[in-house]
């Protein structure tokens, strides 16, 4: 299949939010972020499939960068600690996690804050989209946050062994059910599903969850991603980025 090199795709949803900027980059990106035109590096996080989420404000931003061996110019910055999420609310930080098949989720509030989650299947049964939810409604009902679910693996294609599947049901069997596709002895999960299941249990509205319908591992959507699984766990990664203007 000759897939198109479009170096980003958005969320028709997020676009139309005031004071948000944001990109979920494909391969063909050339850098993480740019804004108006400039390039503006992104904080992130290290990534560890957990139910972790850092803060990023103004205090600790400032002691960051007041360490003497914090880089100056960078593409990114990798905040301490390990987390699977991080939100904001400082205006022109952008924020970012880095995904090749795992779901990729941007979160904001009309003028922030902002949040982006890396939601692999172990930090969706450890809770990090709980998380996320949890987080959000300290600053107001989650009725009016848009959420986007960015380019990841297709249900047709995540295959898991049946202890996957156990995991799930086991922790969240309401919002499992319905994501289950089997075929004979095989079991694949619908992991996009899952993570719709988990933002409306958790207060979001079906009208404010945008879902972006490309597959990084077959391709569906005509977009070229990085595939872990399809390039056998050697690969780049993309970004999903987003910022308070």
């Amino acid at each position: 299949m000759h897939l198109n090199k479009t170096p980003y795709v958005k969320s028709m949803l997020l676009n139309q939010l005031r004071g948000i900027t944001h990109t979920f980059s494909a391969r063909y990106a050339e850098n993480p972020f740019t804004a108006g035109g400039n390039f503006i590096p992104v904080y992130a996080v290290e990534q560890v499939h957990c139910a972790s989420v850092c803060i990023l404000d103004s205090e600790t931003k400032k002691k960051l960068h007041s360490m003497p061996d914090w880089p100056k110019e960078a593409e990114s910055y990798t905040l301490p600690g390990k987390h699977d999420g991080i939100i904001t609310t400082l205006p022109e930080t952008a924020i970012g996690i880095r995904t090749a098949d795992c779901i990729p989720v941007l979160i904001a509030y009309p003028g922030g804050p902002v949040g982006a989650f890396h939601c692999g299947w172990r930090g969706l049964v450890r809770g990090i989209l709980l998380r996320a939810a949890q987080l959000f409604a300290a600053y107001g009902s989650l009725s009016q946050c848009i959420a986007a679910i960015g380019p990841g693996i297709c249900s047709n294609c995540f295959e898991v062994g049946e202890e996957v599947i156990n995991e799930f049901l086991a922790k969240f069997p309401d919002e499992t059910r319905q994501c289950i596709i089997r075929s004979n002895t095989r079991f694949f999960l619908d992991l996009k599903k899952f993570v719709i299941n988990q933002l409306m249990t958790s207060g979001f509205t079906q009208n404010s969850i945008d879902i972006l319908d490309f597959c990084t591992y077959c391709g569906h959507g005509n977009v070229s991603f990085f595939s872990y699984r399809k390039e056998k766990n050697i690969t780049a990664r993309q970004w999903s980025i987003i910022m308070v203007q």
